[in-house]
């Protein structure tokens, strides 16, 4: 009875860990841009997106290395964040997941 119980139950967790068929590749078709009534919500749809844009587009000016305690560097850049109390929380943080 516990054989029985032991290969049904192998069973199950096989079912339920195999991975399904393959999918085939499918084409997904871009989403069309929805018209935005001409305006002040254009002008502030379009400062946004800019904004946006300026924001990923920025470069890093202040890089600082870091060497964690247990001896891995790694680089923080220093525009992203506003003071001190900041930065060092994020050190703390990656220090943390580096040594740990």
């Amino acid at each position: 009875m516990k054989k029985i119980i032991l290969v049904s139950a192998f069973g199950v967790a096989g079912l339920l860990s195999a991975k399904g068929a393959p999918v085939p590749n499918t084409t997904v078709q871009p989403k069309e841009k929805t018209e935005v009534s001409k305006g002040i919500s254009e002008e502030k749809q379009f400062k946004e997106d800019s904004k946006s844009e300026n924001e990923t587009a920025r470069t890093c000016t202040q890089w600082y290395t870091i060497e964690a305690p247990c001896g891995a560097i790694y680089y923080l850049c220093g525009n992203n964040y506003w003071g001190t109390q900041q930065l060092h929380a994020a050190m703390d943080y990656y220090n943390d997941v580096k040594c740990n």
